[in-house]
């Protein structure tokens, strides 16, 4: 940013170059938002198979007992 704020303070006065310096970054963000949220393609999850999903639930009970474990 103070790159920034030196290059537009050669055109404008100083009171109003850090004002701009902070612009700048900012519309440049929401630009590429934008650029990002049209040119892009969002692809569905796919559903992870049968065998994952019983590990991933078996180790949640493992969990879960654990937690219960601790608590009681």
């Amino acid at each position: 940013m103070p790159y920034i704020t030196v290059g537009i303070a050669q055109h404008q006065p100083e009171s109003v170059a850090w004002r701009y310096a902070f612009l700048v970054p900012a519309c440049a963000f929401v630009v590429i938002a934008i650029l990002i949220m049209t040119l892009t393609q969002a692809r569905p999850l796919r559903a992870p198979p049968p065998a994952a999903r019983a590990a991933v639930s078996a180790s949640l009970c493992l969990c879960m007992r654990a937690l219960v474990r601790l608590h009681l």
